[in-house]
């Protein structure tokens, strides 16, 4: 796997909850506003997540943590 990819597989993972939250909505309540709103939330979250960490490599650790501890899929 690509680092870009890791990376971005990785950032998935904190943003869970989220799209969690997005697809217990009905699908017939989805329009362009709503997704919309979830997209711009996801960004902001991971803007402001990113801005928190002083030092890029902090960000980084703390990913690979999260995705050391998740059990392998089998």
């Amino acid at each position: 796997m690509e680092p870009t990819e890791d990376l971005a597989r990785l950032l998935d993972l904190r943003l869970a909850g989220l799209w969690a939250e997005l697809f217990e909505v009905p699908r017939d309540k989805w329009d362009p506003e709503l997704i919309g709103w979830y997209l711009r939330t996801a960004y902001s979250q991971g803007y402001a997540d990113a801005l928190s960490y002083i030092d890029r490599a902090e960000l980084r650790d703390e990913l690979q943590r999260i995705d050391d501890a998740r059990p392998e899929a089998a």
